[in-house]
């Protein structure tokens, strides 16, 4: 059986040390400010992004993860006789999915490229069942074959505390943002079949819509239906949101498995400072 190397690229919204710790390599997406690319997490995360889109007052273009890059990140580790599985960002939200299929087809039996169907955070507990898996000596296939079962089990429940950048980047009307501001309206949104959609709305304060996490979440752990692997508490920016759902979740279950994340540019970048998630797997 060859060796095995894992990728994924930076929208799984995990650490930089933290990767490396898991040896799993990251390719970025690019953000792109002003006329200018960033590569997101390794030259820029969101607290340097978002002076610069207060500075210039628009919201960042993203670029997906080309052919070529793929294909120069793989190289070298084909060659020293590696298969090569990738988990990307999920094919609603990118055309990552389908750069690395381009290559997984030029390397048959090689390269296993994987949909997250999903985003942030939610993709980031995928990478760790990916390394969890590697460790227990399973081949690119069966890797392939096992995530395949557990992509659709992971949980995006994630609250936003402004539709503004929603409605610069075209994705809210201006009707939706005043009668949100206007009503303290806070969406929570879930990722359902790959596509991201608002599950319940939440009024009045920022920390009703995170009850409506942590209820939901109450509900599944009581079932028995949460898998307690990684738990993951995701933030752009607002470090009080990720503390108050931290603290209630370890209440609940071992704070060795819950960890608390930055999301990096892109995610910010689409949903806004002060969006906070939970992510969690389920049990099939």
């Amino acid at each position: 059986m060859r060796p095995v190397q894992l990728f994924c690229d930076s929208t799984a919204d995990i650490p930089v040390e933290e990767m490396k710790r898991l040896q799993v390599k990251m390719i970025p997406l690019e953000v792109i400010v002003h006329g200018k690319a960033y590569r997101d997490l390794v030259d820029l995360d969101w607290k340097g992004l978002h002076p610069l889109i207060e500075q210039y007052n628009e919201i960042p273009k993203t670029s997906a993860i080309n052919r070529m890059t793929y294909e120069m990140a793989f190289a070298p580790y084909l060659e020293q006789g590696y298969d090569i599985v990738v988990l990307c960002l999920g094919s609603h939200f990118s055309s990552t999915f389908e750069h690395a299929s381009l290559v997984e087809q030029a390397h048959p039996g090689r390269v296993y490229v994987l949909d997250s169907l999903n985003l942030s955070s939610a993709q980031g507990l995928l990478v760790y069942e990916m390394a969890r898996l590697r460790d227990e000596g399973k081949s690119a296939g069966e890797i392939a074959a096992a995530l395949k079962q557990e992509i659709p089990l992971a949980v995006t429940e994630t609250s936003m505390e402004t539709m503004e950048y929603l409605h610069k980047g075209g994705r809210c009307s201006g009707l939706k943002l005043k009668l949100s501001n206007l009503l303290k309206l806070y969406p929570i949104v879930k990722v359902k079949d790959g596509i991201l959609r608002v599950y319940k709305i939440a009024r009045g304060k920022f920390v009703n819509a995170l009850k409506v996490q942590l209820e939901d979440f109450k509900a599944e752990l009581k079932k028995g239906n949460v898998v307690l692997h990684n738990i993951i508490v995701s933030t752009v920016g607002n470090y009080e949101a990720q503390s108050y759902l931290y603290n209630e979740i370890t209440k609940l279950v071992d704070p060795a498995i819950v960890h608390r994340f930055d999301a990096g540019c892109v995610v910010g970048a689409h949903c806004g400072p002060g969006t906070t998630g939970l992510f969690y797997l389920k049990k099939a």
